[in-house]
């Protein structure tokens, strides 16, 4: 949305909400902090992103500043999936099931009106023993 991407360690790209949250801006420093080890980033660019409420930090190359301290950074997400995702995925597979019932109903009321109307002409043509 604004800035520019990742091109060197120690640049973070994060969405608006943390901006928000943070009271920063595109072109300020964050002191990212993991278990205890502080590492200072440069925000080079605000991006339009929605997962964990729009707090994540986009950094291409911060575990390479990280290893000389001893420690890695990891994606805070448990799964790959967030609510939104899990709940269209429910919804389409509901109305699949009721798409696929509705069709076999209909199916069916053809097959049973043309039973019904076919009882008198199955009857006439029976042969006889």
């Amino acid at each position: 949305m604004s800035g520019r991407w990742i091109e060197g360690p120690g640049e973070a790209v994060v969405p608006t909400p943390f901006l928000t949250a943070t009271d920063t801006r595109v072109g300020d420093t964050v002191t990212l902090n993991d278990h205890g080890t502080a590492v200072t980033v440069r925000i080079v660019g605000e991006v339009l992103d929605t997962h964990n409420q729009g707090m994540e930090v986009f950094t291409d190359r911060l575990n390479a500043v990280l290893r000389p301290l001893g420690v890695t950074a990891e994606n805070g997400r448990v799964g790959n999936h967030s609510g939104t995702v899990a709940v269209l995925n429910s919804l389409t597979a509901v109305l699949t099931l009721m798409l696929v019932a509705v069709a076999g109903l209909g199916v069916l009321n053809g097959v049973v009106l043309d039973t019904r109307e076919r009882v008198r002409d199955l009857g006439i043509h029976k042969p006889s023993e």
